[in-house]
């Protein structure tokens, strides 16, 4: 008899937490007065749907509505399969986290780059934020906003433009530059193409076939628009801008299924990748900030109202995304949205306030 109640306690803990779906759309429209949410959200917990749904437009122009197979851009939660790449390289001794960049790439003879400072710069620090290369890249009239521009010639152009390092490595500086680099390192490592070389150790062993890199000439089935509202409050398209200049950090896009099924990977609910990589990835590295979050490798941990987390937002222009796993909980969120306001570029901008109202609202 005591078996059997401490076995009712275990199930009940393990369900207790679970919300209903009118609980979860109070929670989006709350978390999204000032831009209304467009897009789809995928909550599991212990495998259960507790919610997948479509909202919105998809396409404004020809207004058609999302749907469950709508795909968008994920903005930075690209990095954790960059990392992922990198790390299982490392695995496998094709490289060191402890090697210098400029073990892989060359400075340009005329660059503008202290060579010390060049090699001063590990794998490792590409990885956890702690380069100290600037955030974002410099572009210059050889990079194009609109064509497909290979990594070689980006990097090269980018190591021409000017001053990159902004400070000693060692510390937290957020730096999609550096994610852009560890794509390079991948393609030279590998000798192929940086999407190429993710399809053949990640998405094509767990099947995650509606995930590849966007291009704005690519032709997309189900591929959403982005759109956001300025200071103007007018909604604009993102239009004409090239992921190319951004592979590594922001250039995949994704669905909600696609990323679930990454997620319970990454988490050990299923298990076909390399195990001891993905544990890797989540051990935190780098302190981020003073609340307690730390950088892992693509990943950010921390603890919120004594639950742990490992997730990661994505921002880029006209697409909101957030990817979440909750141990405790046993929770995985996925969020893709195709419309922001301003509020992207604020400390709790939308998919943070939703994610927040998620785990407030099942602690109570």
């Amino acid at each position: 008899m005591k078996y059997f109640f401490i076995c009712l306690t275990f199930i009940f803990a393990q369900f207790s937490f679970a919300l209903t779906t009118e609980q979860i759309e109070s929670i989006l429209n709350k978390s999204h007065r000032t831009s209304p949410f467009h897009g789809n959200i995928l909550i599991k917990q212990n495998g259960t749907t507790l919610y997948k749904k479509s909202h919105g437009i998809a396409n404004r122009e020809w207004q058609v509505p999302h749907n469950l197979n709508s795909k968008f851009m994920i903005a930075s939660l690209t990095k954790q399969f960059t990392a992922y790449a990198i790390l299982n390289l490392a695995f496998e001794k094709k490289l060191n986290l402890e090697d210098s960049v400029s073990k892989y790439i060359k400075l340009p003879r005329k660059s503008p780059i202290d060579p010390k400072k060049w090699e001063a710069i590990t794998i490792r620090h590409l990885l956890t934020h702690s380069s100290g290369l600037s955030r974002d890249i410099k572009r210059n009239e050889n990079m194009s906003t609109s064509d497909y521009n290979l990594l070689g010639t980006i990097v090269f152009n980018v190591l021409n433009a000017g001053k990159i390092i902004n400070k000693d490595p060692g510390q937290y500086y957020y730096s999609n530059l550096g994610y852009l680099l560890l794509a390079e390192v991948i393609e030279k490592v590998t000798s192929s193409y940086y999407i190429s070389y993710l399809k053949t150790v990640i998405f094509n062993p767990l099947k995650m076939y509606n995930t590849d890199e966007y291009h704005r000439r690519k032709t997309i089935p189900m591929m959403a628009e982005g759109y956001f509202r300025g200071d103007s409050r007018k909604t604009n398209k993102r239009c004409c801008h090239d992921a190319s200049i951004f592979t590594g950090s922001h250039n995949l896009y994704s669905t909600i299924e696609d990323l679930d099924i990454w997620n319970h990977e990454l988490h050990g609910v299923t298990n076909i990748l390399n195990r001891d990589v993905l544990n890797q990835m989540k051990e935190a590295q780098v302190q981020v900030d003073d609340k307690g979050t730390s950088y892992a490798f693509g990943l950010n941990v921390d603890n919120y109202q004594g639950l742990s987390r490992i997730w990661h937002t994505g921002h880029e222009w006209g697409y909101s995304t957030l990817l979440t796993y909750v141990p405790e909980l046993k929770l995985s969120i996925v969020y893709l949205s195709n419309f922001h306001g301003e509020e992207i570029f604020s400390y709790f901008p939308n998919n943070v306030k939703f994610q927040n109202g998620l785990l407030d609202q099942m602690k109570n």
